[in-house]
């Protein structure tokens, strides 16, 4: 619904305008834009035929309507153009929309994010500006304006609309975000930190948040905090609810719109939403592989298998070269056992695509899982390469090389990601576990691994920290503790029923009762990441 009636009730609005119509002649057809019209060859054929409707309404507008019964033809044009990416032709129409009934105020906000959209920032500030005139105190308005005028490095312009913001909404996520932002230009790294934080308490799905809060740690001398934050970051925005702007999404057309919008919802976890768009593309193009590989990709995701694996292989029957395809197909076959056929989809993958990382993540799985650990490593080092904040493949990269007996360089590698990340547990257990009970003598050291390990199980008792503990405490001849660290271990694992674990943990619990350390810092079955699926 749009927002006009309740403002103009509130503000007074009908009044004020009639009297200025009053004393103005209506506009006239001279005073009209012409429309742009686009062409439309190119465009999938159902949007096209909308989009001809469209022209002959705006052509066949009739001269003798009212001001607002006009206008209602050039905005509802707008909004349609609008809705499919053409912002020169819905511009054109906003801006006769609004000439010909000024008081509504959804022209000039529609003209704002159709200026925003088509990178025209100082457009999209007039029109916005245009639009706070009519209702002060709308909120989407005054986020859009805020932001537009931070695009434009003006934070002074900036804050008192977040702030604004946040009296009208004490919730409003995305003016915390904002103000973060503003404080970070000004170099305030405190005040940043702390809008970013109530941002993400607002909104803790809101990754998009997380780069920016590490940034501000970072400065503020809290390193390790500032590297948990980093690299956590993503794309997901805080949202703000805008009934004008879904108005103008629900108008869009054919199968791109449909899965554009299917991957919007995925990614926001709105799942049941976004498979009824994905479906709904693939009404609309049932051999379009793009639409088989959105919705495949969502069903591997979601683990319906079955559905997934039929739309992929159409996919890459249709267009062998679909690098996504190929790693959905990948990542199914490695869920199914059959390391040999995703290990082919990946390499697929990589060739249509070498800079697909997460292939070259799963193939370097895929590899150590059959024991080809030479071949496996390239693949982790270029995910290093590409992401240097991918933990799981610095952890990787490392059971890879103690796999090949490597232990110095295994160590090295640890410890500069321990150094870069000290924040994650799963690498220092994997230092302490080698600094224990790596069979070569320059790289053991117990007396670090025990401090490390005593940190770690302050931090969080979990088996593996356990484990990892006994290990550091034999290494340094305290067998007692080992024996009995190894010892609630084992506790752990039958009372869980992990049977799997009894035989490798009982084996290190004969070693301290006899007074002998570990020599083997991981089991033959060392943990592989699990294959992930990429949308």
């Amino acid at each position: 619904m749009s927002r006009r009636p309740t403002f103009r009730a509130a503000l007074g609005i009908p009044i004020l305008v009639a009297t200025i119509a009053g004393c103005q002649p209506a506009p006239g057809p001279a005073d009209l834009e012409p429309v742009p019209f686009p062409a439309l060859s190119q465009v999938e054929p159902a949007v096209a035929e909308h989009l001809e409707y469209v022209r002959q309404d705006v052509e066949g507008v009739d001269a003798g309507l009212e001001g607002a019964q006009k206008a209602a033809v050039f905005g509802q044009a707008g909004m349609r153009y609008h809705a499919h990416g053409f912002y020169e032709a819905a511009t054109a129409c906003y801006r006769n929309a609004r000439l010909l009934d000024p008081a509504d105020m959804r022209w000039s906000y529609y003209a704002g994010r159709a200026h925003q959209s088509a990178g025209q920032v100082e457009q999209a500030v007039a029109a916005m500006t245009r639009t706070r005139e009519l209702v002060p105190n709308d909120l989407p308005t005054l986020v859009a304006l805020a932001e537009l005028q931070l695009v434009l490095e003006r934070p002074d312009l900036a804050e008192p609309l977040f702030l604004l913001a946040t009296e009208l909404d004490p919730g409003c996520a995305s003016a915390y975000i904002g103000l973060g932002r503003v404080a970070s230009l000004r170099r305030d790294w405190q005040e940043a930190a702390e809008r970013f934080e109530r941002a993400l308490s607002l909104a803790p799905d809101a990754s998009i948040v997380n780069y920016q809060l590490g940034l501000a740690y970072r400065r503020l001398g809290r390193t390790e905090e500032a590297m948990q934050w980093l690299a956590k970051r993503g794309d997901r925005t805080a949202g703000l609810p805008d009934p004008l702007m879904d108005e103008v999404e629900r108008l869009a057309r054919g199968w791109r719109i449909h899965t554009n919008r299917g991957s919007k919802l995925f990614a926001e976890g709105r799942h049941a939403e976004a498979l009824a768009e994905l479906r709904l593309a693939l009404k609309s193009a049932p051999e379009e592989p793009e639409v088989l590989i959105g919705l495949g990709s969502s069903l591997t995701a979601l683990g319906q298998e079955q559905e997934a694996l039929e739309l992929l292989k159409r996919a890459v029957e249709i267009d062998p070269n679909r690098a996504m395809a190929h790693y959905n197909l990948g990542t199914l076959a490695a869920r199914a056992g059959d390391d040999t056929r995703a290990i082919e989809h990946y390499r697929r993958a990589i060739s249509v695509d070498p800079e697909h990382t997460q292939s070259h993540f799963n193939l370097g799985n895929a590899l150590r899982r059959r024991g080809s650990f030479e071949e496996a490593l390239p693949h982790y080092l270029r995910v290093i390469h590409d992401d240097p904040s991918s933990v799981s493949a610095r952890l990787a990269e490392a059971l890879t090389l103690i796999r090949l007996h490597r232990w110095s360089t295994a160590r090295d590698r640890l410890e500069e990601a321990v150094t870069t990340f000290p924040g994650e547990r799963a690498l220092r257990g994997a230092l302490i576990r080698l600094l224990a009970a790596a069979p070569e003598a320059s790289v053991r050291d117990g007396v670090r691994a025990l401090a490390l390990a005593e940190q770690l199980l302050s931090e969080q008792r979990s088996l593996p920290y356990v484990e990892a503990h006994a290990m550091a405490a034999a290494e340094t001849g305290d067998f007692e503790l080992a024996v009995k660290l190894q010892e609630d271990a084992l506790q752990a694992v039958r009372q869980a029923g992990r049977s799997d674990l009894v035989e490798a943990l009982s084996a290190n619990l004969e070693r301290y009762r006899a007074g002998r350390p570990c020599r083997v810092p991981w089991p033959d079955d060392d943990p592989v990441i699990s294959p992930r699926p990429a949308r």
